[in-house]
C-alpha cells in the first residue's frame, strides 16, 4: 500500500473519532526529522496491546506504561512525544486524552504529537525490531485483519474477532 492510500484510508476512519480534534498529527517524514534534528528529546510511545507490541515495534520507543511510570517523574516537561498505534487512531484518542490533562494542569509535559499512518507508515520506509532481540523483523502484529495492509515481504498477525470483541470490554 503507497503513504498516500495509506493516509486516505487513516484520514477517512479518523471521521469517526470526533474526540480526535485537537492534537497534532505529523507524518512519517516529520517524525523522522524530530529524531535526527536532535533540538529536542523525542520520545516515542506505542500505545498498542502488549501481544502487539512483542511482535515488533519502532526501534527506541517505549510502552504505555513505561510512558505514564515517566509521566509521574515529570521525565517529558521538555521532551516531544509521539504516540503512535497501528494506524494513528488509537494513539490520537490518547494524546487527545493527554492534551486535555495538559491543559487542566493535570501533567507537565513538553509537545504532543500524534503519528498518522503509525507503525503501517514507519514500515514502509525504516525497519522494524523484535523486541526481545532487538533485531530487525519483517513481522507486524496489525490489530485487525482490516489494517493487515503491509508489503508483501512482511509477515502480519492480528487479534481473532473474539480477541477484538473482548478487547472493548476490558
Amino acid at each position: 500500500m503507497e503513504q498516500r492510500d495509506l493516509s486516505q484510508l487513516y484520514e477517512k476512519t479518523k471521521l469517526n473519532f470526533p474526540q480526535m480534534k485537537k492534537v497534532i498529527d505529523v507524518e512519517m517524514q516529520d517524525v523522522q526529522r524530530l529524531i535526527s534534528g536532535n533540538t529536542t528529546e523525542v520520545v516515542l510511545v506505542d500505545i498498542r496491546e502488549e501481544e502487539e507490541r512483542r511482535v515488533s515495534g519502532i526501534p527506541g520507543s517505549i510502552s504505555q506504561f513505561q510512558f505514564e511510570e515517566n509521566l509521574k517523574r515529570d521525565l517529558y516537561i521538555y521532551s516531544t512525544v509521539i504516540f503512535y498505534c497501528t494506524i494513528g487512531i488509537r494513539s490520537g484518542i490518547y494524546a487527545e486524552k493527554i492534551l486535555r490533562q495538559k491543559e487542566e494542569g493535570k501533567i507537565r509535559i513538553g509537545d504532543i504529537l500524534n503519528f498518522k499512518g503509525s507503525i503501517l507508515a514507519w514500515l514502509q520506509q525504516a525497519p522494524l525490531i523484535d523486541p526481545m532481540t532487538q533485531e530487525m523483523t519483517r513481522k507486524i502484529h496489525t490489530y485487525s485483519e482490516e489494517w493487515a495492509i503491509v508489503p508483501t515481504n512482511f509477515q502480519a498477525t492480528f487479534f481473532s474477532k473474539w480477541d477484538l470483541f473482548q478487547l472493548k470490554f476490558r
